[in-house]
């Protein structure tokens, strides 16, 4: 379940201070290190929505930059906060970027991931397998953690249209399952 972070600001604070004094978050801490979340009222430079399971618990924290001028999405930042609920938090991340192109209708969203992190095989993947962007390249070195490490970066744009022809994809296999169990 997605909800706007503005009006989870204490909750979300607590979190993101606990993941932040967490030396395994090595890969998601930047150099210099924000100590609290800036959390904007309103969505004119970025949308920021948190992540909730079943029981109402945040279990992640979701963050689009946006350039309205050219009409895309600059970064998304994601951090997940707990081990469970991967599921739910993985939803809410295709929900999150469904809603960046339907309801926003921003028409490209670019991203960076440092290639170290475990999670960039998982976008990585992803982006190849479904064919919804592409890989523009790595920057070698590019980016500091808070021990003053250099991570080389990848850079991924994803194209409203190839995301919208995936999920189109995805409703017609739905669909077809259906009709089968039906028979």
């Amino acid at each position: 379940m997605l909800e706007p972070a503005f009006i989870n600001q204490t909750e979300l604070q607590k979190l993101y201070s606990s993941f932040i004094s967490d030396k395994k978050s090595v890969y998601a801490l930047p150099f210099p290190l924000r100590y609290q979340l800036l959390l904007d009222e309103t969505n004119l430079y970025s949308i920021q929505i948190v992540s909730k399971n079943v029981q109402n618990q945040i279990i992640g924290y979701i963050e689009a930059q946006i350039d309205r001028y050219n009409n895309i999405v600059e970064n998304v930042f994601l951090i997940k906060f707990c081990k469970d609920n991967s599921y739910i938090f993985t939803k809410d991340t295709l929900d999150f970027v469904s809603e960046l192109f339907d309801t926003h209708g921003f028409e490209k969203i670019v991203f960076q991931t440092i290639i170290q992190n475990p999670a960039n095989s998982i976008f990585s993947r992803f982006i190849k397998e479904k064919k919804v962007g592409r890989l523009i390249g790595v920057l070698k070195g590019h980016r500091k953690n808070i021990k003053g490490k250099n991570f080389d970066v990848a850079l991924y744009e994803v194209y409203k249209t190839s995301w919208k022809r995936l999920l189109n994809k995805q409703e017609t296999l739905l669909h077809k399952k259906n009709n089968d169990l039906e028979v």
